[in-house]
């Protein structure tokens, strides 16, 4: 993924921090909603790959359906 998850979450405004192992950087889960309240998905830094720790439902190896989300648009 050029640019990387770091670059994709600054240019969109996404609110983000950096994880505590510092291998990933952690987000709002878009499919929980307001049920996240500790930003509980994590983008991580090695690759396209992602995942909510809430939800195993709410994990991928391709960015398209998470960034599909961020976007609204699925």
């Amino acid at each position: 993924m050029t640019g990387g998850w770091e670059e994709f979450c600054t240019d969109r405004r996404i609110d983000s921090r950096r994880g505590s192992g510092g291998k990933n950087i952690q987000i709002y889960c878009p499919w929980c909603g307001e049920n996240d309240t500790s930003m509980h998905l994590g983008l991580f830094l090695d690759g396209p790959h992602w995942g909510c720790w809430e939800s195993k439902a709410h994990r991928g190896i391709n960015p398209v359906r998470l960034i599909a989300k961020l976007a609204k648009c699925g």
